[in-house]
């Protein structure tokens, strides 16, 4: 959307007038693959040869590697070269989407190199969590819809949605008893006929048997996953909801099998 490439539901965005904006995405293309890098750098960056030749210097395309065409370098090259051809003087709001995605190690450096070097506005998506750690000092959480805005580092970020999830794991305990209670109340005072009380006993049997597996398939997750803190409390907290929830329906099941 900031990029134009897509339209808001509802609401606009706004660029502010001093903003020049660079965007390198997580698919890198090429107008022609067929020409090298120098030409590439002429054609696309709109520079003479001298400007083309400084300007991947800086980005380490020196000597007869300028030569090299286009749909020869690697990932991480395509990615430089894209970084060094939007890259021009006076860009100051850095869009980056998935930037260290398929790098090797070198490339994922060089990429870390260069950004610590650069001081303006840097806005981007990532999976890589060294380098969120490294560059994020904000957070957006995309979540059911809504941004949520956590104005720190990565790793402040995740104290604080580890504590929330803390906090909204003992409200979802305190309540659902209450709401269990109430289901089964409602059974207790309904009257229904063998063939309903049947189908309900059975769907309930097919729903409790549907909760057994996820919660069969949770314990395999949180074995994959030990080391992984973050995805280890995000798959404990599911657990006990689920847990919860099986006890629930197995509640329901008791009162209308002994009806």
């Amino acid at each position: 959307m900031m990029m134009d490439e897509e339209k808001p539901d509802t609401s606009l965005i706004r660029m502010g007038p001093s903003i020049r904006c660079a965007y390198l995405p997580q698919i890198i293309e090429f107008k022609d693959t067929n020409l090298t890098v120098l030409e590439t750098m002429m054609y696309e960056g709109g520079c003479n040869m001298q400007e083309a030749r400084d300007r991947l210097g800086s980005f380490l395309f020196r000597g007869e590697r300028v030569n090299t065409v286009v749909s020869q370098l690697s990932g991480g090259e395509r990615s430089r070269l894209k970084l060094c051809i939007i890259m021009k003087r006076g860009i100051n709001f850095l869009i980056l989407d998935e930037p260290t995605n398929h790098l090797d190690i070198a490339s994922r450096e060089w990429i870390e190199d260069a950004l610590s070097d650069y001081g303006e506005a840097l806005l981007f998506v990532s999976h890589d969590r060294y380098f969120i750690n490294k560059f994020a000092t904000r957070v957006w959480e995309i979540r059911n819809k809504h941004i949520f805005d956590y104005n720190c580092n990565f790793e402040r970020y995740k104290e604080i949605r580890t504590r929330e999830e803390q906090q909204n794991l003992v409200q979802q305990r305190e309540q659902k008893p209450v709401k269990e209670e109430k289901k089964v109340k409602e059974i207790k005072e309904r009257k229904m006929s063998p063939s309903t009380r049947e189908r309900l006993i059975r769907k309930l049997e097919n729903e409790i048997e549907k909760l057994e597996k996820q919660i069969k398939e949770n314990e395999r997750l949180q074995e994959e996953n030990f080391s992984d803190y973050e995805k280890l409390m995000e798959l404990t907290t599911e657990q006990a909801d689920l847990t919860k929830l099986l006890e629930g329906k197995y509640a329901q099941w008791e009162e209308l099998s002994d009806q």
